[in-house]
């Protein structure tokens, strides 16, 4: 498989020159690693996203400085610390093995396919927690305070004994035959744990059967504590823009259909000399890409038998938006995800508005 080409502009230069301090450090006498969160690494190269250029930039220049994150940086939460570590010596292949059958990608083209319980917010926030022997009283003030429906229960930072809940607390109150004191002990469930490095789909299979999950990173420390109302979350946020982007296409097709013969839009867009065609077969208006919407809306006798009492350079400019927010959530990259989806929101909501006055039929 070919490496992944990428372009390298003057904005990685000190990333470059960081990583190599970086690599310095680690080779010092007690090899520390240096812990950083991802927002912080990736402003090391000028960048506050991960898109696919500047992640591929990134993991060719670590390879060049013998360096990694640990996790990897693509899918760890953003605001999450991660190492820097040196890369280890790779061990060499047994001949014959099943490893040699295996493709050998470059480094610099391993972009993470499979999307990680690191990546969740709640699997970076260190969780309350009570001891066995603390007062029943103790956890459910800290629960009712904080709007927690879980709690770990843990002897040290390693060790839990169990989780106590709303739920675990009602039965052991049936249970429990006498009244005082009231241990926490008394009123916990087993805990499930899952790792950080895990795939999130693990997560929800998991979920299916149970309330929450522990988290756990290399070092065996609880992380994070992961709910159900977590999982619903990460997947609305990722759902959303699909959704919202399907409905702006909907309502640019019936616009397209309502002022122009079919057959005269394909012709325009088969003409196009753009060279984004990539000799694509568009034989319907369906065919249309958002980034065909744009350029044709963009034509001044187009944008006037539109007959929208619209201001065209920015309607056109919103769409652009939109195509590149499209192009982003493709690649199921969440960065900035909270601000994409209120422009998505607010241009969908446009749409819903113009339908209401008779605008959009």
């Amino acid at each position: 498989m070919p490496a992944q080409t990428t372009i390298e502009t003057d904005e990685f230069a000190p990333g470059r020159e960081w990583l190599r301090e970086v690599a310095g450090k680690l080779q010092g006498e007690d090899g520390t690693p240096v812990e950083i969160t991802v927002r912080e690494f990736l402003a090391k190269f000028n960048s506050s996203r991960r898109g696919k250029n500047v992640v591929a930039n990134i993991r060719r220049l670590l390879k060049e400085a013998n360096v990694r994150t640990e996790p990897d940086f693509e899918n760890f939460h953003f605001d999450s610390p991660v190492s820097m570590e040196l890369i280890p010596p790779t061990s060499a292949k047994p001949a014959n093995s099943d490893a040699d059958t295996n493709l050998d990608l470059d480094d610099d083209s391993q972009a993470e396919a499979t999307r990680r319980i690191s990546s969740l917010d709640a699997a970076s926030r260190k969780p309350r927690s009570v001891t066995p022997d603390a007062d029943l009283m103790e956890a459910t003030t800290i629960m009712a305070m904080n709007d927690y429906s879980q709690l770990p229960v843990m002897k040290n930072k390693k060790t839990v004994a169990g989780i106590v809940s709303w739920k675990s607390i009602g039965n052991g109150l049936l249970l429990v035959s006498n009244p005082e004191p009231r241990r926490v002990r008394d009123y916990m469930e087993p805990a499930i744990f899952v790792s950080a490095s895990d795939p999130l789909l693990k997560a929800m299979s998991i979920m299916a059967s149970t309330d929450c999950v522990l988290v756990r990173d290399r070092q065996n420390d609880i992380t994070g504590i992961i709910t159900s109302s977590d999982l619903s979350k990460e997947f609305n946020q990722l759902a959303a823009p699909f959704l919202l982007i399907e409905e702006i296409e909907s309502y640019l097709r019936i616009l397209l259909e309502r002022s122009f013969n079919p057959p005269d839009v394909i012709q325009w867009t088969r003409n196009d000399s753009s060279p984004s065609q990539d000799n694509r077969r568009i034989q319907s208006i369906q065919d249309l890409s958002l980034g065909d919407y744009s350029r044709f809306l963009s034509d001044p006798e187009n944008w006037q038998q539109l007959d929208l009492l619209v201001h065209q350079r920015e309607f056109v400019k919103r769409l652009e938006s939109v195509r590149e927010i499209r192009n982003k959530v493709m690649h199921f990259r969440s960065d900035g995800t909270d601000e994409d989806v209120r422009a998505l929101q607010d241009f969908a909501r446009f749409f819903r508005d113009l339908k209401s006055i008779g605008a959009v039929r």
